[in-house]
C-alpha cells in the first residue's frame, strides 16, 4: 500500500474529528462571522509558529532536507493577516508534538501539507462572504500558490521512497496522529468555531 493511502486510512477518525472542530460549513456557505475568522487566523498562526520551525529542524536532523522544498512557510502570511486584523499572536498553554524519528516527522509533514489542499476553494468562499466584506485581503488562504496541488503527488511519491518497512509505516501514522491531535488541542481551546451538525471543510482529504 502506498504510504499516503495508508496514512489516510489510519487517520480517518482523526481527520473526521478535525473537520468537526472547524466550521467548514459556515466557510463554504458564506456564514463565517468576523469573530470566527479572527479566531481561525489566530489559531492557525499559533499552529504554524509551532510546527513550521519544528518540522524544518527535524527534516534537517534526520537528513531529509529534500523535503524542505515542500515546507513553504505560511507564517509570514498569517502574520500579515494578524496585522491587517489588528490582532496580537495568540498564546496557548500547549506544546508542539514530539516527533521521535524520521518516519514520524514525515507523518507530521503529511498532515500539515494536506491541510493546504483546497485552499483556493476556501479563499473564494471567504472573498464571497458578505460578513467579511470589510476584510480586503486573506493572506493565509490566498497562499495556495506556495504549495500548488500538483506538488502533492510528488510529495506522496517521495514518501514512498523514504518509508517502506512496516515499522516505518506505523511510525509515520503515529507522527501524523500526534500532529492531528495538536490541531485538535489548539482548535478546542476557547473554541467558538465548532459547527452544529456535520462539517464540510473542503478537500481536506490527503489522497
Amino acid at each position: 500500500m502506498k504510504v499516503a493511502a495508508y496514512l489516510r486510512e489510519q487517520t480517518q477518525l482523526l481527520h473526521r474529528q478535525t473537520e468537526a472542530l472547524v466550521n467548514g460549513a459556515a466557510i463554504m456557505q458564506g456564514n463565517l462571522s468576523p469573530a470566527q475568522y479572527r479566531e481561525l487566523i489566530q489559531k492557525n498562526e499559533f499552529l504554524h509558529r509551532q510546527l513550521e520551525p519544528l518540522l524544518f529542524q527535524l527534516l534537517s536532523q534526520y537528513d531529509l532536507t529534500e523535503f524542505h522544498s515542500f515546507l513553504h512557510p505560511r507564517l509570514t502570511a498569517l502574520e500579515a493577516d494578524l496585522e491587517l486584523l489588528a490582532l496580537s499572536p495568540a498564546s496557548y498553554a500547549l506544546s508542539a508534538p514530539q516527533l521521535s524519528n524520521a518516519s514520524q516527522t514525515l507523518g507530521g509533514l503529511y498532515v500539515l501539507l494536506g491541510s493546504y489542499l483546497g485552499g483556493r476553494v476556501i479563499h473564494k468562499a471567504l472573498r464571497e462572504n458578505p460578513h467579511l466584506n470589510q476584510i480586503t485581503t486573506f493572506h493565509f488562504f490566498s497562499a495556495g500558490r506556495l504549495f500548488p496541488s500538483r506538488e502533492w503527488p510528488r510529495f506522496c511519491s517521495m514518501l514512498d521512497q523514504n518509508i517502506s518497512t512496516a515499522q516505518q509505516m506505523e511510525d509515520a501514522a503515529e507522527g501524523a496522529g500526534k500532529v492531528f491531535r495538536f490541531f485538535h488541542a489548539v482548535y478546542q481551546t476557547n473554541n467558538s468555531l465548532k459547527a452544529a451538525g456535520s462539517s464540510q471543510y473542503p478537500n481536506f482529504h490527503y489522497s
